[in-house]
């Protein structure tokens, strides 16, 4: 089983960058994992921000199976510990998907049509957290559920 993390924009902090590309070499021990970076579509005016989450969905849409499990990342979404996070992946992974596919929106967030084509929404924080920032804490949430799954001693 794939999984596909899309996210919409490129990191431009270092910091960020190799922390996630470290976690992304530490979960091909795991699971493969294939990243998809969309460029987004930056809104000229307060009124054009609803035509660019529109067309990034539209973007991410061309990206999605029909038989992959979407999972989309936002401030509203369903919390959970990294034990429960680690029995959804698990869950996730021995389903009959062909790729669970987390979504990370741009600054502006995702377009309506993002939002009813997720299984499910989840939340990392309740803070709200940038989109960068949000990927790599992800990734770190995948190895450690995976960690946590196989009772390797990185989760404590």
């Amino acid at each position: 089983m794939k999984i596909r993390l899309i996210s919409i924009g490129r990191t431009e902090d270092d910091y960020i960058r190799i922390g996630a590309e470290y976690f992304i070499r530490q979960l091909r021990v795991y699971n493969p994992l294939e990243e998809i970076r969309i460029k987004g579509v930056k809104p000229g005016a307060k009124e054009e921000i609803g035509k660019s989450l529109d067309m990034e969905g539209d973007k991410i849409l061309k990206r999605l199976d029909p038989r992959d499990k979407v999972v989309l990342l936002d401030r509203q979404g369903k919390g959970m510990t990294s034990e429960a996070f680690a029995s959804f992946l698990d869950e996730a992974l021995k389903a009959p998907v062909r790729s669970i596919s987390f979504v990370i929106g741009s600054a502006e967030g995702v377009s309506e049509s993002i939002r009813k084509r997720s299984d499910v929404i989840i939340s990392l924080s309740k803070m709200t957290l940038t989109h960068e920032l949000t990927r790599l804490l992800l990734l770190e949430q995948i190895y450690r559920g995976f960690t946590i799954l196989r009772g390797k001693r990185y989760h404590r």
